[in-house]
């Protein structure tokens, strides 16, 4: 809330925070000591992106936009970025970070599911496709821990 200009103004928030659950780890290999298994969602914020329609093409505010296309295994290929409309309310859900990693959701073609990317920033602002999963850069706090 801080982060999108307004900050709680006292911790009733707290009561309707759900953790998120930790993940069964009884059928997993076992991790060195210090390590714990974790889902994404306990890593950081998880989030889709925007829907491709002919709306957003009435929508004065347009952004790049990052789409199953431009996201490959360890690789962003930023040669072909095509722009949509965003409305106000959007963009703080769907603008992308330095570190963000990108997960693809699908778009009807099986050997392009899950593939992922850390977007690396050099676009800005640039904004992502619903076929896209993105979770938020709180997991490079992670990656550069390691």
């Amino acid at each position: 809330m801080k982060a999108a200009g307004k900050p709680p103004n006292d911790d009733r928030w707290k009561s309707k925070y759900k953790e998120p659950a930790a993940p069964d780890a009884t059928k997993r290999p076992e991790l060195p000591n210090g390590w714990c298994w974790a889902t994404v969602e306990q890593l950081g914020e998880v989030s889709g992106g925007l829907t491709k329609n002919q709306a957003r093409e009435k929508i004065a505010t347009r952004l790049p936009y990052l789409r199953v296309a431009n996201v490959y295994t360890n690789e962003l290929r930023l040669d072909e970025i095509l722009d949509i409309g965003v409305e106000s309310s959007e963009i703080l859900r769907v603008k992308l970070q330095p570190g963000d990693l990108l997960v693809v959701e699908g778009n009807g073609s099986p050997d392009q599911i899950g593939r992922v990317a850390l977007w690396d920033g050099s676009i800005d602002p640039c904004v992502h496709q619903n076929h896209l999963i993105r979770s938020d850069s709180t997991l490079r706090y992670y990656r550069d821990g390691l």
